[in-house]
């Protein structure tokens, strides 16, 4: 020979590429990762979170903009009667979910991320000296301060609306400072 060691390795083809063998585990791998990912983070549920503070946010604005209301008028605003729960404004039109309301208190009412699956509920007494806004978290008992853990807000029967007229159970109210959800 000519000085040059041969090593067995060496003389053997080898073959460019992965069997299938091969394309298999990496397969099974890759599936792993990403079913454990989507576990972890759970893009479905982030979602859900995503929605209902949305929704809770809405409710604490609108909230706040009742209670300017108020402390201009000394009452709330009326509202429109069963189905359609929604406010009525000083020129006796129904506002409703994401359309115009009244300046300075709130230029467009919010709607719920789910609409027109979802919506949101207004009722105010007859007198306007109080009122309920109400809206379904999709998370419902794992949401915080839900108004009734297992079901809908109590104060529906109290005030004859039906539970289910946000599209889904109403578990989520906020009140006038005189009433309780």
């Amino acid at each position: 020979m000519d000085g040059k060691k041969v090593y067995p390795l060496q003389s053997k083809s080898f073959q460019n590429g992965f069997t299938l063998l091969e394309y298999l585990i990496l397969l099974f791998f890759f599936s792993v990762f990403i079913f454990l990912l989507l576990y972890i983070f759970n893009p479905f549920e982030q979602m859900q979170i995503y929605r209902d503070s949305t929704r809770k946010a809405d409710l604490a604005k609108l909230q706040i903009a009742l209670e300017q209301y108020y402390y201009d008028n000394r009452r709330y605003p009326n509202s429109s009667i069963n189905p359609n729960y929604r406010i009525i404004r000083p020129d006796a039109t129904v506002a409703e979910w994401g359309q115009r309301w009244q300046l300075p208190y709130m230029k467009i009412l919010p709607k719920d991320p789910s609409f027109p699956k979802q919506t949101y509920i207004y009722y105010a007494s007859m007198n306007g000296q109080s009122y309920y806004l109400y809206a379904n978290l999709e998370r419902g008992s794992l949401s915080s301060k839900t108004c009734n853990i297992e079901g809908p807000c109590l104060s529906l029967w109290k005030n004859k609306i039906l539970f289910d007229a946000c599209g889904g159970i109403c578990n989520y109210a906020v009140t006038s400072p005189n009433v309780s959800p």
